[in-house]
């Protein structure tokens, strides 16, 4: 019972802090599926709320494939697109400024990408601002490994040809 009680009093608390407590978040825009293979079509989307990073006005945004995870350097800097990511194309955004608003972005991974982890970084042209609270993404890049070849017949134990 005092379980409850204090997972009451942590509740009521964090309401009554409102997002102040929470204030260190942001959004994030998500792929339709857990991994893509080099050269698939990549659909991503995300809701996104306001925030200081900037305003629907400042657009049109662009993605960017970060290849590079040393160009991450500046990470707490917004915006941080650097000149070894790819250009993915215009986000699409839908919504009213001040309110949550849709992001979507369709583009084709390298034929060539590595398998991997990979953020989706993101700015305005000229890269000075981003969008509301919108933080950017991630995708996984995975290659399905070939299946072990049969084993050879000399291998083949005795007892699986005759069965006791």
């Amino acid at each position: 019972m005092r379980h409850i009680r204090v997972a009451a009093l942590a509740c009521l608390a964090l309401a009554l802090l409102g997002g102040n407590a929470l204030a260190g978040g942001g959004s994030w825009i998500e792929s339709y599926r857990e991994s893509y293979l080099p050269g698939e079509t990549v659909v991503m989307r995300g809701n996104i709320g306001p925030g200081s990073l900037g305003d629907i006005e400042d657009g049109p945004f662009y993605a960017y494939l970060r290849i590079d995870p040393k160009a991450a350097v500046n990470r707490h800097q917004f915006p941080n697109v650097h000149e070894t990511d790819i250009n993915l194309g215009e986000l699409e955004v839908k919504g009213r400024p001040g309110w949550t608003m849709e992001v979507s972005l369709t583009f084709t991974l390298p034929a060539d990408i590595p398998d991997g982890g990979y953020e989706v970084v993101y700015c305005n042209d000229p890269c000075t601002a981003g969008l509301g609270d919108f933080l950017g993404g991630w995708i996984t890049v995975k290659t399905p490994r070939a299946p072990a070849p049969p084993r050879p017949a000399s291998l083949v134990s005795f007892a699986s040809i005759h069965p006791i």
